[in-house]
């Protein structure tokens, strides 16, 4: 990967050499101000301003093999202001383009094409990190090619994990380009700064749902917060019966939507 960081806003653009796509972003209104940037052999550094935040931060852009890691802090005790006003917008959104889908962690997961019109005029999808609407800290963004025996097969993707998903909340709207794209901002934390935010995105040569799933499970093996049914039965004795019944059940999904 080449990761370049350009503009007053700290967007950047990672350039996969493997499939030949740059992934670029694109700032928004609550991006963020960026000064004093530098560099070593592996990161990006630099201050930044937000305009809710009544102190400095600084972030980071670490470059990890196909990986890159996103970092913005600062004093825990930095005032942070409450209200959508006063959300911090970095890192930026990767703009999407035609022919992409974006994968959605809401119940059992969304895939939505970048053109899909049908959502209503001025449709905005608000999910936070710490509630059931963002099942799981991640979302992901591919493109697919049809095989010769038609079977549809990825073709490059991003998977982005949100490493603290606490103060979170995620953005599914149309953007400039006229495309739908996720974006991910930051609220305060009980008025204040309080703690590092850091979003990690990993960059795949396939990047199907299948392959960004499995590899969102590791992380969550990593965490320790992986259990399997039988596990889950050992630790938790008197829900046996209803863990057993939920293998093989089906889960049936529904959109709602109230015209009225």
């Amino acid at each position: 990967l080449r990761v370049e960081l350009s503009g007053p806003h700290g967007a950047f653009s990672v350039s996969d050499k493997r499939t030949g796509r740059i992934w670029r972003q694109v700032p928004e209104e609550h991006a963020v101000t960026v000064t004093n940037v530098r560099q070593t052999a592996n990161m990006i550094l630099f201050d930044a301003e937000a305009k809710g935040v009544k102190g400095s931060l600084f972030g980071e852009l670490t470059l990890v093999g196909a990986s890159v890691r996103a970092r913005i802090d600062g004093a825990a005790d930095l005032p942070f202001e409450v209200g959508d006003d006063n959300l911090v917008g970095w890192p930026c959104p990767f703009a999407t383009e035609k022919g992409d889908r974006t994968l959605m962690p809401h119940g059992s997961g969304f895939s939505f094409p970048a053109e899909q019109t049908d959502m209503g005029e001025g449709f905005r999808w608000r999910m936070h990190g710490y509630s059931r609407a963002m099942r799981m800290g991640m979302w992901g963004q591919y493109r697919e090619k049809i095989a010769a025996e038609g079977e549809l097969l990825g073709a490059g993707g991003c998977l982005s994990i949100v490493e603290t998903p606490c103060n979170s909340v995620g953005f599914y709207l149309k953007r400039e380009n006229g495309l739908m794209a996720f974006s991910l901002l930051w609220e305060n934390d009980m008025r204040t700064w309080g703690h590092a935010r850091v979003v990690r995105y990993e960059f795949l040569t396939d990047g199907n749902p299948m392959d960004m799933a499995v590899r969102y499970r590791e992380e969550m093996k990593r965490k320790g917060y992986y259990r399997t049914f039988p596990e889950k039965m050992r630790e938790r004795p008197a829900m046996a019966a209803r863990y057993a019944a939920l293998a093989g059940a089906p889960n049936v999904w529904f959109w709602e939507q109230d015209d009225n």
